[in-house]
């Protein structure tokens, strides 16, 4: 049977930190203020007061030693220890003060880990909470455990277990397959050791990387600690908390069997919870109740009569023990991120395609830059790709099982399940989501295979094309229908309800998902007008007839199909192109007239495809929600939530980096950001012992695998920075938007030093950082840097063509791709660069093939060209041309036909999309009798455009 050494009580731990803070003190005190008190009672100043002539000097060699020699040797020594210590110490206390990374004492690792240690312990009798922004040296050892084996059978299983379908099999609910691996344990540390603990750096240190974060709160979401409190939220976790891991997890003991947990320390009504966090989630209330004001956000709620399944997070701030983690307030939903980094790479793909010849695509810089690198660390593609897919597959599950449509009021997308909320009970849940234990709800697994769900879903229509996400609580992330709601009011001050609008306004505009839908802003700036879904006019009334019309329409192809409502028209699957919503979003109270209006053409969502926002209060609304600058409740769902928000700068931002994004005429190679790039060193042409290589997936060749991804990532970003770069550099490069932990980083520089090892000549390849700059060893070779000689080599008449073959081969694939798919925010110009420069070559020596008759030559360059730079439509006319000069008619075609595949994505109208020189070489050449294709044309809005 599993045991447990017994666990300190919160109050003696709070006595034993208290403790330890005291003897720091007093420890600082000695080492600061006794021992130069000391030395100057007992031995004074040992040095002489002037200093000594050269016949002094002379003179004091030529006679006997004092005897007074030694003790001021040794004086003079413990005064410069002190100084050193003195220097360590003062370097410590500022970096905790700034919250920053200490620079480095010359010749003072050894006093500056005492330093840090003692400052870090004293720094919890200062302040409760100093700790927890301050990572220190030393973290003391989790409680040891005496453990049985469990399965993930037994327990929850991880979010990155998949569940696959048997070919052929309909796609049903299911759960995932049960590992024979035993889960692993993690006991949260004390936030007095080097790590403050949270789920990334715990996933980080343990899984190999931070995202995975989400299989760990997956397994513990709502477990009862040992403490009485329950995982509820992400950002939240305690010293002595016990977190199952996945069973891939390294240098941790097995999961204790559930038989086995220790028995749970029951709360009663007199422990106060106190939460800085919005509450978590509740069932709707049926449409009879009245939903309950929310209670003031200084007053605690009052505790439930029974038990909630599950409570929110809750700190005692009478312990300094518990000592809360750093709350990052993220206002920016990894869904709208999503979407925005999406649009940027599509625009992005069109410039490339575009620019004129030796130019540079436009880049952001400054602000707009920053911003970009926010939204790439916030976007969750997987979380949009699947959220997309799930109701997609929910709309064929209604249609193939024959369910009425309901009324969807919002969808919730947790770490582990995707709920929808549903306005009426339902009797049956269609394949693959269940029916909850609440009928209002439909629930689907995570774990799920994401290609099953696609596949089951390929064919539907996506259903929910009014989606946006209103805001987060300890759940997931809530989206509301807007069509479901018709006209919903944001009630609230200005500086609250206009960021929550601007953000709805973003991620309707840029799309994460694949319904198409159509955004009329009414009382915006020019920010989105570059995007295709987006309309903008300056009042309501410019605009109201077409919406009447709009709806008019809608309803009578209800009643004339009969589907029962516009859902019900999606999921049939008929008039496909007739069901486009059209989101009317108003910044400003449009006049009581125009009000009226809209709210009689939005009274029927289930027969209108117009659905509208308002900034402000309006008792026409059929829901109000109720907005502050920290919260956002719903009433008609009995909800309260932290809303997203983009603050009138990031929404700047955001306009600034889609209108750089569509600029086609590039800049010059000199230009910001181009300009910060650093020059390579010259390289060998020959291959090094040891090779960072980023001309495609970013590897290493020459050493034995490296677990740590970021280890990794930071080779790479030092490669591509000969000059080096500070701890906090490399910090800002690597975690964007986290908070500064010291432990953090060295463990990765000690994880890449450790993997890279050691050059022929015994120095290492990562060096230590003696000057405050960490740099790679010159020994150590770059791709990149392999790849321009060669290219310069090209010029040569006589064996140009044979360096150029050269530079190509080291191309492998799109420049700096992360193994991980995660992670390098800070290589948008380095990739760019790379893809630039590649193409050119590629399209340079596939020209001199062609010159020289040389057909397979130009193919082959073409095509590796492509694998850094898919969509350059130089390359593909240049296979074109090769096709044609080959005396392959077919091959044309083919060409052709796999350019439209690859841009399917970004394709609306051929003539819009593609370059005119592509449109007309292929009309030149294409094999006669072959009509030219056209592309899908999507539905044009009668709304008035600004």
């Amino acid at each position: 049977m599993a045991s447990y050494l017994p666990a300190r009580t919160p109050r003696r731990r709070r006595g034993a930190d208290l403790l330890q803070g005291l003897l720091a003190m007093l420890a600082l005190a000695v080492l600061l203020v006794g021992i130069p008190l000391a030395l100057w009672r007992l031995v004074g100043w040992p040095l002489p007061h002037a200093v000594p002539s050269l016949p002094e000097i002379r003179a004091a060699l030529q006679r006997p030693l004092p005897d007074t020699f030694f003790p001021k040797l040794l004086a003079a020594g413990a005064w410069l220890y002190w100084l050193q210590f003195l220097a360590c110490a003062a370097v410590e206390v500022a970096a905790a003060l700034r919250h920053g990374l200490p620079s480095r004492v010359p010749l003072g690792a050894v006093n500056q880990a005492i330093a840090s240690q003692l400052i870090a312990t004293a720094l919890t009798l200062l302040s409760p909470t100093a700790a927890a922004t301050r990572p220190t040296a030393a973290s003391p050892p989790p409680p040891a455990v005496v453990v049985d084996d469990v399965t993930p059978a037994a327990l929850a299983a991880p979010s990155s277990a998949r569940t696959t379908l048997p070919p052929g099999q309909p796609l049903a609910a299911a759960s995932p397959t049960a590992e024979d691996r035993p889960l692993r344990l993690y006991v949260v540390k004390s936030p007095h050791g080097r790590h403050r603990d949270t789920l990334w750096g715990i996933a980080e240190r343990h899984l190999g990387d931070g995202q995975r974060w989400r299989d760990i709160f997956g397994l513990n979401q709502g477990r009862e600690q040992p403490d009485g409190r329950r995982l509820t939220d992400p950002h939240w976790i305690y010293p002595g908390w016990q977190l199952l891991m996945p069973a891939d997890a390294s240098g941790l003991p097995a999961a204790p069997s559930p038989s086995a947990a220790p028995a749970p320390r029951h709360r009663s009504d007199q422990d106060g919870d106190q939460s800085d966090t919005a509450p978590p989630l509740r069932p709707p209330a049926t449409r009879e109740q009245h939903p309950t004001p929310a209670p003031p956000a200084t007053t605690a709620p009052e505790p439930p009569t029974t038990p909630p399944t599950t409570s929110p997070v809750s700190r005692d701030d009478d312990d300094p023990s518990m000592v809360a983690p750093l709350l990052v307030a993220v206002t920016i939903g990894g869904l709208l991120a999503a979407g925005v980094i999406a649009t940027l790479t599509r625009l992005r793909r069109i410039q490339q395609r575009r620019r004129p010849p030796g130019r540079r695509i436009r880049l952001p810089d400054g602000d707009a830059a920053r911003t970009e690198s926010r939204l790439r660390v916030a976007a969750e593609p997987e979380s949009a790709r699947f959220l997309d897919a799930g109701l997609r597959a929910m709309a064929a599950g209604i249609r193939r099982d024959r369910l009425p449509a309901p009324t969807v009021d919002a969808v919730l997308l947790g770490p582990t399940t995707l709920e929808v909320m549903l306005r009426a009970p339902s009797d049956a849940a269609p394949a693959p989501f269940a029916l909850a234990a609440d009928p209002r709800r439909w629930t689907l697994p995570r774990e799920i295979a994401l290609g099953d769900l696609e596949a089951a879903g390929a064919d539907a229509l996506a259903p929910l094309p009014g989606l946006v996400t209103l805001g987060t609580s300890d759940q997931g992330q809530l989206l509301v229908n807007l069509e479901a709601a018709g006209l919903t009011a944001l009630a609230g001050p200005a500086s609250a309800s206009r960021p929550l609008l601007d953000a709805m306004a973003v991620e309707l505009a840029a799309g994460s998902s694949s319904g198409f839908v159509q955004v009329l802003l009414i009382g915006f700036g020019p920010e989105l007008d570059l995007l295709e879904r987006v309309r903008r006019t300056d009042s309501l009334d410019q605009a109201l007839a077409d919406l009447e019309r709009q709806a008019h329409e809608a309803g009578e192809l209800v009643d004339r199909l009969g589907c029962g409502s516009v859902l019900g028209g999606r999921v049939a699957g008929v008039a496909a192109d007739s069901w486009t919503p059209t989101v009317v979003l108003l910044a400003q109270p449009p006049a009581p007239a125009a009000l009226q209006r809209l709210a009689a053409l939005t009274a029927h969502p289930s027969r209108s495809t117009v659905a509208a926002v308002l900034a402000g209060d309006a008792d026409q609304a059929a829901w109000r929600l109720q907005v502050s600058e920290t919260h956002v409740r719903v009433p008609a769902l009995d909800l309260e939530l932290r809303p997203q928000r983009l603050r009138p700068d990031e929404y700047a931002a955001i306009g600034a980096l889609l209108s750089a994004a569509a600029d086609v005429q590039g800049v010059a190679p000199s230009a910001p950001p181009y300009d910060t790039l650093q020059p390579l060193a010259a390289a060998n042409l020959e291959e090094a012992a040891v090779e960072v290589r980023v001309l495609g997936r970013v590897d290493l060749a020459g050493v034995r695998r490296i677990e740590r991804s970021k280890a990794i990532e930071l080779i790479a970003y030092l490669a591509l920075h000969p000059q080096g770069a500070t701890p906090d550099e490399v910090w800002e490069a690597l975690w964007p938007e986290r908070p500064v932990n010291r432990g953090t980083l060295h463990t990765t520089v000690t994880a890449a030093r450790s993997g890279l090892g050691r050059a022929a000549d015994g120095t290492r390849y990562l060096p230590d950082a003696h000057d405050g700059r960490y740099r790679l060893s010159p020994q150590l070779g770059l791709d990149w840097a392999r790849f321009h000689p060669l290219v310069g080599r090209g010029e040569d008449a006589a064996d140009g063509l044979d360096a150029l073959r050269q530079a190509l081969e080291l191309v492998r694939g799109v420049p700096l791709t992360s193994p991980t798919g995660r992670g390098y925010e800070w290589a948008v110009v380095h990739q760019t660069e790379m893809e630039t420069v590649i193409a050119e070559v590629a399209e340079r020596l596939a020209l001199r093939c062609l010159d020289l008759g040389d057909h397979s030559g130009a193919n082959w360059a073409a095509r590796r060209g492509l694998l850094a730079s898919p969509y350059d439509e130089r390359l593909y006319r240049v296979l074109m041309r090769a096709a044609h000069a080959a005396g392959n008619p077919a091959g044309v075609d083919a060409v052709w036909n796999e350019l439209l595949s690859v841009l399917d994505a970004d394709l609306e109208l051929i003539d819009d999309e593609l370059h005119p020189e592509t449109v007309a070489l292929y009309t030149t050449l294409r094999p006669r009798g072959r009509p030219r294709p056209t592309g899908p044309q999507r539905p044009r809005s009668s709304i008035p455009q600004k």
